[in-house]
């Protein structure tokens, strides 16, 4: 895997990506779901997604961070680490309560080659 930015990501078909949602002043209220592959909680705490990369040349396989700030203080966010096995972690996007589209999904995709 090779990150080309904050929210993209090249990977190989067949390779096994793990997305962690670490949160900050906030309990663990974001998800990962990625279509068209299907992706699996493999922690609760933080949580961890795992899924395998698979597709033809130059699909991308879209993935979404959904975070819930209800109640959460002020300083509340999410950080997002990505890694496969042999490549990464990676610093992904953050997402702060603070941000005006906190509530709306953030993309995390992954291209193949």
């Amino acid at each position: 895997m090779n990150q080309i930015n904050r929210n993209l990501y090249r990977v190989a078909n067949g390779e096994v990506v793990n997305v962690k949602l670490v949160p900050t002043n906030i309990g663990d209220r974001a998800v990962f779901t990625t279509a068209p592959v299907d992706s699996q909680q493999i922690s609760p705490s933080p949580r961890e997604y795992q899924f395998t990369a698979q597709g033809n040349p130059k699909d991308t396989i879209f993935g979404a961070v959904t975070c819930d700030f209800t109640g959460a203080d002020n300083g509340a966010s999410f950080f997002v680490i990505v890694s496969s096995p042999g490549s990464g972690p990676f610093d992904g996007p953050t997402i702060s309560k603070d941000d005006p589209d906190s509530e709306e999904p953030v993309s995390v995709d992954f291209k193949l080659p």
